[in-house]
């Protein structure tokens, strides 16, 4: 049978049609003059299989919202069975409440893309945002110092001229300041041999560290020991000045303004890796596009629907079978009650 039903399925359009002919032909032949009625009848059996339901629901709400005060319920001597009953009802409105919500974010997790591809694009768009607010940042700045720059690079330059010019004058002074402490006729001479190692071969590598020695060893006392030594390192420091060649304005303005490069190499990164970001972007952008499934959301809901609408009328039945033969077991009660009071009085 199943696969004459196969077979069936798999024809062309004019089977379907004969299909239709014949299921209306049947019904014309059966039902005659009442096919009008019937037909509307066959209609409201239909919607009754998907409206009864929700009747069915706002009439339960409705006795549970009586409580006590619900006219069925008088005079109910079943307590335990009456409160069964409620429990029951409440059970049913708070599963399908449950299942309404699982139902529909079901269907919204069908209908999105999955959550690794919204996660990446969500990462990859604040990526971008990051990027252009620092760019934008770093460009400001870069900009303003370059105003600074423009408007007073002479006068800076002018004024580091004047701080090295300045710094070697006081080398000058503290070489001479070493050379006045030096007041001994051993220390005299130990100064002058040194000053002369250090003209010969100051420029050697280990010189100065030499010449440290060579003042250490000789037999002078602390004061003019440290005197020598420091005009060692002055000596020194001066050279290194002195051999440099004149300030230029990079040098000045890698003084004046430290973060300079670094702000220009990543405003130079923060521009190549926009292009890239956003190219990023666009192709997670439209493979999450790509990824939804509206099929899938329509599919559940109507799916879970129909489960609901199964669902109602299995529990709904049961429930009213239950709450039938609670009330049949109180009005038979209440009717022995009647008729012994009738006997006792007759």
């Amino acid at each position: 049978m199943y696969l004459r039903l196969f077979e069936f399925a798999k024809e062309e359009l004019w089977i379907w049609a004969v299909f239709v002919l014949g299921a209306v032909g049947c019904y014309l032949a059966l039902a005659q003059r009442s096919a009008v009625s019937l037909g509307f009848e066959i209609l409201r059996s239909v919607e009754s299989v998907f409206v009864g339901p929700f009747h069915y629901l706002r009439k339960t709400i409705t006795e549970l919202s009586l409580g006590d005060a619900n006219p069925r319920l008088h005079n109910v001597d079943h307590y335990l069975l009456r409160r069964l009953l409620t429990a029951v009802q409440v059970g049913l409105l708070l599963s399908i409440f449950i299942g309404a919500g699982l139902a529909l974010a079901s269907a919204v997790e069908a209908l999105l893309p999955p959550l690794s591809q919204r996660q990446d694009l969500a990462s990859q768009r604040d990526q971008l945002a990051k990027t252009e607010a620092s760019l934008m940042q770093d460009t400001s700045t870069v900009a303003a110092q370059d105003s600074y720059w423009n408007d007073r690079h002479d006068e800076l330059i002018r004024q580091a001229q004047q701080r090295e010019a300045q710094k070697k004058a006081d080398l000058q002074a503290a070489l001479s300041a070493d050379e006045a402490a030096v007041k001994s006729q051993e220390g005299t001479q130990a100064l002058k041999t040194l000053r002369n190692y250090l003209a010969t071969r100051g420029t050697e590598a280990g010189a100065v560290g030499d010449a440290k020695s060579f003042v250490s060893r000789m037999p002078l006392n602390e004061s003019e020991t440290a005197a020598m030594v420091s005009y060692c390192d002055h000596w020194q420091e001066l050279k290194s000045l002195s051999n440099r060649g004149p300030i230029t304005p990079d040098e000045v303005r890698a003084e004046v303004q430290k973060d300079h490069a670094t702000l220009v190499q990543r405003v130079t990164d923060e521009k190549a890796q926009i292009p890239n970001l956003q190219s990023k972007v666009n192709q997670l952008q439209n493979e999450v596009n790509d990824n939804y499934h509206p099929g899938a959301f329509v599919w559940i809901l109507i799916s879970s629907f129909l489960v609901f609408i199964s669902y109602v009328w299995a529990a709904g039945t049961c429930i009213e079978i239950f709450s039938i033969a609670l009330y049949l077991s109180n009005d038979v009660k209440q009717i022995r009650t009647r008729c012994e009071q009738t006997t006792t009085y007759n």
